[in-house]
């Protein structure tokens, strides 16, 4: 697995201001959104680690809207 740079994660509050921006100013649901999040999520864990069948992915998410990313 390729080790990638630490990049900071943006807070809670700072994402939820992206969401919300997005979705006023692009007018995409925020249900599209999380669906978007999630699929990009998956396709990034198949592309590193190939097939998934079989495999056994533990995902940690809170109770926000992110956790919502998690569990699409």
């Amino acid at each position: 697995m390729p080790n990638y740079p630490f990049v900071p994660l943006p807070s809670p509050e700072e994402m939820n201001r992206w969401d919300q921006a997005t979705a006023n100013e692009a007018g995409i649901p925020s249900a599209l959104l999380m669906g978007n999040a999630g699929r990009a999520a998956l396709e990034f864990l198949m592309a590193e680690l190939g097939t998934l069948s079989g495999k056994r992915i533990l995902i940690f998410m809170g109770k926000g809207n992110n956790g919502g990313d998690g569990a699409v």
